[in-house]
């Protein structure tokens, strides 16, 4: 709007209201259309500001902190989009880490409990050298068991 009033009072000074700045500026929607295109890259924005510097300095010093605080915005939105998915995604990953590691834990715990039970000839419970000494005594159970790291 600032801009349009700038080159509105530069078109009543000079009584020329003919040319880009007219088809640029000469009106509030044009004006709002002129950025618009200038940051949908529909248009560049050198192209836009150009104009502006034959007017004042002070519309060309609006014009560009314009373009430049919209840019900066946007990216900032996009960034921290990206940014929060990311540390989502990590999060998600560090749980399923976790998980898999109980489950991995679970499935140990309950591999051993089956190898006690069958060392435990008598069922009492509690696991005595002979039970253990029988046990091993078979090659391929050694094995097995020395391959429990």
């Amino acid at each position: 709007m600032l801009l349009y009033l700038g080159v509105s009072d530069h078109f009543w000074r000079t009584g020329d209201d003919s040319g880009e700045l007219h088809e640029l500026y000469g009106s509030l929607s044009r004006s709002f259309y002129s950025l618009y295109m200038s940051m949908s890259s529909g248009r560049s924005w050198g192209e836009v500001a150009g104009p502006l510097m034959t007017v004042s300095p002070l519309l060309l010093a609006l014009f560009l902190t314009f373009i430049t605080l919209k840019t900066f915005g946007i990216l900032n939105v996009v960034t921290s989009v990206f940014v929060e998915s990311a540390m989502r995604t990590a999060q998600h990953y560090r749980e399923l880490l976790v998980q898999d590691k109980q489950r991995e834990h679970e499935n140990v715990v309950r591999h051993m409990r089956e190898v006690f039970r069958q060392i435990d000839d008598d069922k009492s419970g509690t696991i005595s050298m002979d039970e253990m000494e029988d046990f091993l005594a078979d090659p391929e159970r050694r094995l097995y068991v020395e391959s429990l790291d």
